[in-house]
C-alpha cells in the first residue's frame, strides 16, 4: 500500500511530468523512425540522381543537341533557348558580378552553399504569412538547378530539392567561388532568347559583358526575378505600338522594338541594393536613379544561331519524323527530344565539300578596289532607300547604312568612295552592302528578261503588272503611294481602293466566332540596277499574216520589247495597318476606307490626289532578295547519302525557303528517266533505233504541229532546219531532240513513265483530276503540273549511277542520346528498278551527250576523259528553268537556275551546265580520275545509224561519211538484219535528180543516197510561211524526179518549135527566133530572147550579140514558158552545237 500511496502521491504531485516523458520517448522513438526513413529516402533519391563531375560543368553547355557532319564535325549546337555565348569568370565586369550577388546573394561569397539565416527568415515569413517558402535560394543553389536540373525547374517536389541540395554541396565542395558564378551567370536566362550575361550583353547593349557599366549590369541583375517582366526592351507587332510606348528600333517590317517600363522599378530596386552592399557608392547611386534606361539600350543585330543552313533544316525535320515514328512521340514531344535532350546527330553532309559549294555561291571580291559591281550595288542601295542616285558614298548612303545596323560609326570615313579608287573602307562598304542583300557579282549566273511597262513595272506577256518597282509603290519621303487611279471616293466620302491594284485584301474570320477582320497587304517590289550599261533591250515583234496564213491556221506570234537585266532584288510587301475600324469590302471585294481616316496623321493626299501612308503604317522587308536564284543538291548514289546543299543564292540570316525541295518544271531533264530509261528496258528500244525527227503531230490538236524541237522554239528564222531527219536513239537524247522523245514516249505511254519515276523516288507526279500529267508535254518534254524538286531530280538520276537500284536520299546515319546510346538509325531503303545493264546504256548515252552532245559545257574534264560526266540539260520552253542534272563516279548533283516568280531567264541550260561543272570540279578535285564501270552481258555490234541494222558497203559509203557505229546492246536487241535504207542511183550531178538516158554522160554519177521506210513528203507540211518543211537529211534522200535539164534528146527538141509565128525552123535543125520569148537560166535568171535568136542543133542558144548558153545553162521547159519555176535544191546551214538553249 505504501508503494502505491507513494505512486499514487507521486502522480498527484507530478501529473505533467508523466505525461511529457511518455509523449518525449514516444516521439524519440518515433523521431529515430522518422529520421532513418528520412535518410532512407534521402539517399534513395541522391542515388537515382545522375552522377555529375562539377569540375567539368562547361561541357554542359555544349550537351545542347549537336549536329555533326560524317566526319564528325560540328555543324551545329542545336539549342533550343535561343542566343548564347560562353564567357569566362576574367571576361565579365566585376560590377556585374556584384550587381547580382547584391541582388540575389549577398552572403555568395561566404556561404557553403546555404543561406540558412535567409531560410529561417523565410520560413517564419511563412509561418506568419501566406505559408509559402520562397526567395530562399543562393547563387550556388540556382547554378546547380540550372546545369544538372533544367528538365525539372518548374517543379516543387521534395525530389527534386532534394537532388537541388545534394548539386549544391558537390558543387560548393569542388569549385571555387568564380567558377561557380560563373556557371551561373552563363546559365541564367535573362529574355528576349538570351541565355547568359555575354549573349543579354549583346542584345540588349550591343556590346560585351566585360564592358558593361554599373547601370547596365543593374538593369541585367533585374532581370532574373522575371525575364518576361523586367527585361528592359519589348517587341511588339507594329499595329500595337501606342503613342506612348517609348520606340527604341523600327527598323524591322514587321516589328518593333520599345522600351519594357516595368523593369524601371525594379532596376530601381536593384541599385537600392547594389548602394546598400558596397557595389557602388552614393554618388554613383544618385546618377544611377536619375538615368534615362531607354537610352542605354541598343538592340544588337544578331543572328540567331538557332536559324541553320538548309542542309541542318532538312536533318532537324527529319530526325522529328523519325522520333514520331520511332516513339509513338507528338511532333510537340519529338522537337522537345531534339532541341534538350542533348541529342548528337550524326548528318551526312561532308562539311568541307559543303563549304566549298557554298563558298563558290557566295563569292565575293572584299577587295579594296571599287569597281563595276560596288557601284551597282551603291547606286542599288542608294534607289532602295531614296537617296540621290549617283553611285558615289557619301555622306549620306553612309547615314543610312549606320541606321540600318551595317557598319559602326567608327568604320565611315570622313571622305568620298566613288567608282575607281582603292581604300580600305571600300572593303567595309563592300561587307555592309553584301550583309544587306545589295553586292553581288554576276559572273556565273544568268541574267533575267523581263518586259516592263512605261514606270518600269515587270508585267507578263499579256501586259499584267507581276512587280511594281519599289519607287513606284515609295516616294522619296518613304511613303507609301497609292495613285489616284487606284481608288474612287463613294458618295459617302469613303475611299474605295480597287482589289489586285498595289495592295490586296484578305477577310479573316475570328477563331472566337466574333467579328471577321480585313487584313492588307502590299503587293512585292523590285529594285534593280537601271544605271547599269550592261543592261540591254530588245526590240519587240509585232506578227502580220497573211490572208492564205490566217486560212491555213497559223498562229500569230507578237513579242513585247525586254529588258536583259543582270539580277533585281525583290521585296516581300507585309501589312498595311490600318485600325480595323476604318476598314470594310463592297460586294465587289474592294476595300473601303472610311472617310474619317483623313483625321489620322499618317493618312494624306498630295496635289495629285495620291493617297499617302506614312512609312510608320506600312511595311516592306528591308533586305531584298535576289533574282535570278539557284538550288544545287549532292548526294552519294550508292548509299543515299546527302552531302551538300544549297536552297538559294545569296542568301544570309535565316535561310528558310529551301528551293532544293522545291519543285520546278524539270524541261528536258526528264527525258532520260521518263522516257530513255523505260524504253531501253521495254526491249523495243535501243540505243540504235531510228526514230525520224520529222514533223509530228502528237499533240490535242491533230492540225499542228507538235512538240517542236527547241531550237525552232528559239528562233523565227524559217531558213534553220526544224528537223534532223533520221536519228538514233542515242543521237535523239545526245541532241535533246523532242520529237524523237515524244514518239518514243507516245508509243510507250505516260502511264509507263510515271511508273518508272515514282519507283525513283519522284512523288510530286499528278496523276488524276482536270490537270494531270497523264500526257506527253509532262513526260516527254517536262512540262508537269507541279514539276520536280532538286532533291528527287538528284534521286532519280542517281538510280541510274548506281546500276539501276534507287536509294532513297537520307540526311543523318544515326542519332545518340546523352548517354551515347543510339535511339535513331538510318539507312537508305533500295529497290531495284532496271537491271544494270540497262541503266548503263542510257548512263552511257548521257555520257556521249557530255562528250560531244548538247551537254558539253558539263565536263569537268578535257573531253570528258579524267573523272567522266554523264547528264542532261533541260530547259523549259518560257526559259523560266534552265537545268543540269548528272553525275560522276562519286556523286550525283542538281543544278538548277530559276526565278521566284514566273519571268524568263536570258539564256537555258547551257549556264547551268557551265556552273554545275564548277561546282563539281570543286567537289572532285582531290579524287582521281575514274570512269564508269561497265557490267558484264552486254554486246557490243557495229550499226549503221540511218537503219538501226547491220552496216552494208553502203553504209560506208555515206555521202556525209561513214554512217557505222559500234554500239552497245542488251543480248538479244542487237540487230540481225542488213541496211536497207542506203541505196545507189545514177544522177545528174547538175541537178541531183534522177539521171534521163539524155542527160551527158560527164554529168552522170552513181551516188549513195537514204530512203525512208516511210515516206516524207515536205510539201505536205508547212512552215509559217507556207513553205515545205526539209528535215535537215533533205538533200541525202533519193531523189523522185528526173532530171528537168535533160529530159529531152536532140530527137525530139524540135517539137519544141512548132510556133510558126514565134520560130523558123531550118533544115539541119537550126532554130531562129522571129518573136521575142523568154527562157529561164539554171542560174533563176529569166532573159528575153530578141529577134534573130538562134538554138543550135546541139541545143545551145546564140543571141544577136554573140552570147552562147549551153544547154545546160537553162531550162528546156522555160521556151516560151514565162510561169516556168525553177526547182530549189535548198543548200540548208548547219546548226550551231553550242546554242544553250536546251
Amino acid at each position: 500500500m505504501a508503494i502505491k500511496k507513494t505512486r499514487a502521491k507521486a502522480k498527484k504531485k507530478h501529473p505533467l511530468l508523466s505525461v511529457f516523458t511518455t509523449i518525449l520517448l514516444i516521439v524519440l522513438v518515433l523521431g529515430l523512425m522518422a529520421a532513418g526513413a528520412v535518410l532512407y529516402v534521402v539517399k534513395d533519391i541522391i542515388d537515382d540522381a545522375p552522377r555529375i563531375d562539377p569540375t567539368r560543368f562547361s561541357e554542359l553547355w555544349t550537351q545542347n543537341a549537336e549536329l555533326l557532319d560524317r566526319n564528325g564535325n560540328l555543324i551545329e549546337k542545336i539549342q533550343s533557348g535561343g542566343y548564347r555565348t560562353v564567357i569566362d569568370y576574367d571576361d565579365m565586369s566585376p560590377v556585374l558580378v556584384d550587381a547580382y550577388t547584391s541582388v540575389e546573394d549577398k552572403t555568395f561569397w561566404d556561404h557553403t552553399g546555404f543561406n540558412y539565416v535567409r531560410l529561417v527568415g523565410a520560413v517564419w515569413d511563412a509561418v506568419t504569412g501566406d505559408g509559402r517558402i520562397g526567395g530562399t535560394s543562393t547563387i550556388t543553389q540556382q547554378a546547380a538547378r540550372n546545369l544538372y536540373l533544367a528538365d525539372s525547374m518548374t517543379e516543387r517536389t521534395m525530389d527534386r530539392k532534394i537532388k537541388e541540395a545534394y548539386y549544391t554541396i558537390l558543387m560548393e565542395q569542388r569549385l571555387s567561388k568564380e567558377q561557380i558564378i560563373e556557371a551561373y551567370l552563363n546559365t541564367i536566362y535573362l529574355g528576349s532568347g538570351a541565355n547568359g550575361v555575354e549573349a543579354a550583353s549583346e542584345i540588349y547593349f550591343s556590346k560585351s559583358a566585360k564592358d558593361l557599366d554599373f547601370i547596365e549590369s543593374a538593369i541585367l541583375a533585374g532581370i532574373p526575378k522575371s525575364p518576361s517582366a523586367y527585361s528592359p526592351m519589348k517587341t511588339l507587332n507594329k499595329e500595337d505600338v501606342r503613342e506612348d510606348h517609348i520606340i527604341i528600333d523600327d527598323s524591322d517590317p514587321e516589328y518593333t522594338i520599345v522600351f519594357n517600363e516595368s523593369s524601371q522599378d525594379r532596376y530601381l530596386t536593384v541599385v537600392r541594393l547594389m548602394r546598400d552592399n558596397g557595389a557602388i557608392t552614393e554618388e554613383e547611386y544618385e546618377e544611377a536613379k536619375k538615368a534615362p534606361l531607354y537610352e542605354k539600350i541598343v538592340p544588337g543585330k544578331l543572328k540567331d544561331i538557332n536559324i541553320s543552313s538548309y542542309f541542318s533544316d532538312l536533318v532537324k525535320e527529319d530526325v522529328i519524323e523519325d522520333l514520331m515514328a520511332e516513339y509513338g512521340y507528338s511532333k510537340e514531344e519529338a522537337t522537345q527530344t531534339l532541341y534538350n535532350q542533348g541529342l548528337k546527330i550524326y548528318s551526312t553532309m561532308d562539311l568541307e565539300i559543303q563549304t566549298k559549294v557554298e563558298g563558290i555561291y557566295n563569292q565575293k571580291d572584299f577587295s579594296d578596289y571599287f569597281g563595276d559591281s560596288t557601284e551597282a550595288a551603291v547606286r542599288n542601295f542608294q534607289r532602295r532607300y531614296a537617296i540621290a542616285v549617283d553611285g558615289i558614298v557619301g555622306q549620306g548612303t553612309w547615314t543610312k547604312l549606320l541606321e540600318l545596323g551595317a557598319v559602326e560609326e567608327q568604320e565611315v570615313p570622313d571622305y568620298l568612295l566613288r567608282t575607281g579608287m582603292t581604300d580600305g573602307a571600300v572593303v567595309t562598304l563592300k561587307e555592309s552592302l553584301n550583309k544587306m542583300g545589295f553586292f553581288n557579282n554576276h559572273e556565273y549566273f544568268p541574267r533575267v528578261t523581263v518586259h516592263m511597262d512605261d514606270e518600269k513595272n515587270i508585267i507578263s506577256e499579256n501586259e499584267n503588272i507581276l512587280l511594281y518597282r519599289y519607287q513606284n509603290m515609295v516616294d522619296a519621303d518613304e511613303n507609301l503611294v497609292i495613285p489616284a487611279s487606284d481608288y474612287t471616293v463613294n458618295d459617302a466620302g469613303d475611299f474605295v481602293l480597287s482589289r489586285n491594284r498595289r495592295l490586296y485584301f484578305i477577310l479573316r474570320a475570328s477563331p472566337e466566332g466574333g467579328d471577321s477582320r480585313i487584313d492588307v497587304y502590299l503587293k512585292n517590289t523590285f529594285t534593280y540596277d537601271e544605271e547599269d550599261p550592261t543592261i540591254t533591250e530588245i526590240s519587240g515583234r509585232r506578227d502580220y499574216l497573211t490572208p492564205e496564213q490566217i486560212e491555213a491556221g497559223v498562229r500569230s506570234i507578237s513579242r513585247l520589247p525586254s529588258y536583259n537585266i543582270p539580277s533585281f532584288f525583290t521585296y516581300t510587301g507585309r501589312d498595311l495597318y490600318i485600325d480595323d475600324a476604318y476598314k470594310s469590302l463592297d460586294e465587289n471585294n474592294n476595300l473601303v476606307l472610311s472617310g474619317r481616316i483623313q483625321d489620322e496623321p499618317y493618312f494624306s493626299r498630295d496635289s495629285e490626289g495620291n493617297i499617302l501612308i506614312s512609312k510608320d503604317h506600312y511595311a516592306i522587308d528591308e533586305k531584298g532578295t535576289i533574282q535570278p536564284q539557284s538550288a544545287f543538291v549532292l548526294t552519294d548514289y550508292t548509299t543515299g547519302e546527302l552531302r551538300a546543299l544549297v536552297g538559294g543564292r545569296n542568301v544570309t540570316g535565316q535561310k528558310i525557303y529551301n528551293r532544293a525541295v522545291e519543285t520546278r518544271q524539270p524541261g528536258s531533264s526528264i527525258k532520260p528517266i521518263a522516257v530513255y530509261l523505260p524504253a531501253i528496258d521495254s526491249r523495243r528500244y535501243t540505243a540504235a533505233t531510228v526514230v525520224d525527227d520529222v514533223p509530228a503531230y502528237l499533240g490535242p490538236n491533230p492540225d499542228v504541229r507538235w512538240p517542236l524541237n527547241w531550237y525552232e522554239t528559239g528562233t523565227l528564222n524559217e531558213s534553220v532546219p526544224k528537223y534532223w531527219g533520221l536519228m538514233t536513239v542515242r543521237k535523239g537524247i545526245e541532241q535533246s531532240l523532242n520529237v524523237v522523245t515524244a514518239k518514243i514516249a507516245d508509243d510507250l505511254g505516260p502511264q509507263i513513265s510515271v511508273d518508272y519515276l515514282k519507283q525513283m523516288g519522284i512523288t510530286s507526279i499528278v496523276e488524276s483530276g482536270p490537270v494531270s500529267d497523264m500526257n506527253l508535254s509532262a513526260m516527254a518534254l517536262g512540262g508537269m503540273s507541279n514539276g520536280i524538286s532538286p532533291i528527287e531530280m538528284t534521286e532519280a538520276y542517281g538510280t541510274i549511277a548506281n546500276g539501276g537500284v534507287h536509294s532513297e536520299t537520307i540526311t543523318y546515319t544515326r542519332v545518340e542520346d546523352l548517354k551515347g546510346n543510339v535511339i535513331l538509325e538510318k539507312t537508305s531503303e533500295k529497290n531495284k528498278v532496271v537491271d544494270p545493264q540497262v541503266a548503263y546504256i542510257v548512263q552511257d548515252m548521257m555520257k556521249t551527250g557530255v562528250t560531244r552532245g548538247l551537254s558539253s559545257s558539263a565536263q569537268i574534264s578535257p573531253y570528258n576523259n579524267g573523272i567522266t560526266v554523264a547528264g542532261k540539260t533541260g530547259t523549259t520552253t518560257n526559259k523560266f528553268d534552265a537545268w543540269f542534272v548528272g553525275y560522276t563516279p562519286y556523286y550525283a548533283a542538281a543544278l538548277w537556275f530559276g526565278n521566284d516568280l514566273n519571268v524568263p531567264l536570258d539564256q537555258g541550260s547551257k549556264v547551268s551546265a557551265v556552273f554545275w561543272s564548277k561546282l563539281m570540279s570543286a567537289v572532285h578535285e582531290d579524287l582521281e580520275d575514274a570512269d564508269f564501270e561497265k557490267p558484264d552481258g552486254l554486246v557490243t555490234v557495229q550499226v549503221d545509224t540511218q537503219s538501226g541494222k547491220l552496216p552494208t558497203e553502203l553504209s560506208y559509203q555515206d555521202p556525209r561519211g561513214s554512217t557505222v557505229i559500234s554500239e552497245i546492246f542488251l543480248p538479244g536487241t542487237q540487230p540481225t538484219t542488213f541496211d536497207d535504207v542506203h541505196v545507189t542511183a545514177t544522177v545528174d550531178v547538175s541537178t541531183n535528180q534522177l539521171a534521163t538516158p539524155n542527160c551527158p554522160e560527164e554529168l552522170v554519177e552513181s551516188r549513195v543516197f537514204i530512203q525512208r521506210q516511210e515516206p516524207y513528203d515536205p510539201e505536205e507540211h508547212l512552215n509559217r510561211n507556207l513553205e515545205p518543211i526539209y528535215p535537215r537529211d533533205h538533200e541525202y534522200v533519193l531523189p523522185t524526179e528526173f532530171c528537168e535539164i535533160h529530159r529531152y534528146s536532140s530527137e525530139n527538141f524540135l517539137d519544141r518549135f512548132d510556133d510558126e509565128d514565134k520560130f523558123t525552123v531550118f533544115p539541119g535543125g537550126t532554130v531562129y527566133v522571129i518573136r521575142p520569148i523568154t527562157i529561164t537560166l539554171t542560174t533563176g535568171d529569166r532573159i528575153l530572147l530578141e529577134f534573130a535568136s538562134r538554138f543550135n542543133p546541139n541545143m545551145s542558144i546564140r543571141l544577136p550579140d554573140g552570147t552562147v548558153y549551153e544547154a545546160e545553162d537553162y531550162y528546156l521547159e522555160s521556151i516560151d514558158n514565162p510561169q516556168f519555176v525553177p526547182p530549189v535544191v535548198e543548200e540548208l546551214p548547219e546548226e550551231d552545237q553550242e546554242d544553250e538553249n536546251q
